[in-house]
């Protein structure tokens, strides 16, 4: 450090950056009779005090206008607030009048966990500085330590959901492995009882005139989350890993996050950060291999107006159904052992039927694709169309024709034996 003086008019403070809860006025009449014997103040190169306000002040009393100083070679010439702090707090642990223990712990509410001269200052770290005992900053920081705790955890179990590895995680955050490990292993003690569907269906016949809010987007061709969420209820357990290629607005993503299951989630149109690129032409990505549900909504042949070259939808019915044989292989091979597959279909009736067919039951032709690849069927969940997609003028061009409008769809479960 540089011995030398400096104008008081020069010296600045930062507001906020003294550690005390104001000056000690006897400690000040005591320094101005002994000016001669006092160690200079400590600043930084740009004039700002690091420590010595006491000081400071008896010189000002005095008439002073210069003062000596010490320039701190360790503090940058505009510090901040909080790397003044935790200096002058470090000093005081070892000369001038002691911070009260009640300043000590204001200091170290206000500095845990902000990361200072590249260090992160948690009990350890502040113990050292203001020369307290461990268990005494961690009483004094409880608030802070349970609130950082709480942010922690969330950010992690949403990476985990994301399905990163705890190892990836810690990484990221910035904390130890095992840190990581048991906020999860708490996360998942603390919801113990899931989330399930309320009201829930007991029955095979999942019906549902709505979509739940929580789930996805106003989306066109979205569906229900509540049949996700009974899917996910029935054949997963918390933190299984859920496959969705086909995720459209992120409906399985967002029960997902609700019920504790990690997720992969895919469509060749992403409309959210959180999905990712893929065209299921290409079979399932090698990424979602030992996944335990892969749940489908196929864009169904010549059912989606918003047909885009090369995809699903654009395909011919041959060339659709074709599609599910490879799907199903595909899923066999990318499935956890007794892993489950819930695909979503509805047979289909109306004026895009090949003229030598009237009615393609797409529920029972897929089931038998699935089954004639080795999957074990499980169950035949009917999740019927609401009436209110019937539009008046469907209703009375089925009447002219006398036909039967199409409202069947069924969830197939199957298992990878």
């Amino acid at each position: 450090m540089t011995h030398t003086e400096r104008a008081i008019d020069s010296i600045s403070i930062l507001e906020g950056s003294y550690p005390r809860d104001g000056l000690d006025k006897a400690t000040i009449e005591a320094y101005r009779a002994a000016l001669a014997d006092l160690p200079p103040i400590l600043i930084t190169s740009g004039d700002i005090l690091v420590d010595g306000a006491h000081r400071l002040q008896a010189y000002r009393l005095e008439g002073k206008t210069t003062i000596p100083v010490e320039v701190d070679s360790t503090m940058p010439k505009a510090p901040t607030v909080e790397q003044i702090l935790i200096r002058s707090a470090e000093l005081n642990a070892r000369h001038g009048k002691q911070l009260a223990m009640t300043e000590k712990a204001k200091l170290a509410r206000r500095l845990y966990g902000k990361s200072i001269n590249s260090v992160t200052y948690r009990t350890s770290e502040l113990a050292v500085k203001l020369g307290a005992g461990k268990s005494t900053v961690r009483e004094w920081v409880r608030t802070q330590r349970e609130d950082e705790k709480t942010e922690r955890q969330t950010k992690a179990l949403d990476l985990y959901l994301q399905c990163l590895t705890q190892q990836e995680i810690a990484e990221k955050l910035g904390w130890a492995l095992r840190t990581i490990k048991e906020d999860l292993a708490e996360c998942k003690n603390a919801r113990s009882g899931e989330n399930a569907p309320n009201p829930l269906r007991f029955a095979d016949v999942w019906s549902f005139a709505e979509c739940d809010k929580r789930f996805g987007h106003d989306f066109k061709g979205r569906i229900p989350g509540q049949i996700v969420q009974h899917a996910l209820y029935y054949y997963t357990k918390m933190f299984d890993i859920v496959v969705d290629p086909m995720a459209g607005s992120g409906t399985t993503m967002d029960v997902c996050k609700l019920m504790l299951r990690r997720y992969r989630t895919y469509d060749l149109n992403p409309i959210r950060l959180d999905i990712h690129m893929h065209n299921i032409l290409n079979g399932l990505p090698e990424e979602t291999r030992g996944c335990n549900l892969i749940f489908a909504d196929p864009p169904y042949w010549d059912m989606n107006e918003d047909q885009h070259e090369g995809s699903l939808a654009s395909l011919t019915l041959d060339a659709f159904l074709a599609w599910e044989v490879e799907f199903a292989k595909s899923c066999k091979i990318m499935l956890a052992k007794e892993g489950y597959v819930a695909f979503l279909i509805q047979s289909q009736t109306g004026p895009s039927v090949p003229t030598d067919r009237e009615y393609i039951d797409h529920s029972f032709e897929a089931y038998q694709r699935f089954m004639g690849v080795g999957f074990t069927p499980v169950r035949r969940i009917s999740v019927p169309m609401p009436t209110e997609t019937l539009t008046p003028q469907h209703i009375e061009k089925a009447r002219e024709e006398r036909r039967m409008l199409g409202l069947v769809r069924d969830l197939l479960i199957f298992r990878k034996r």
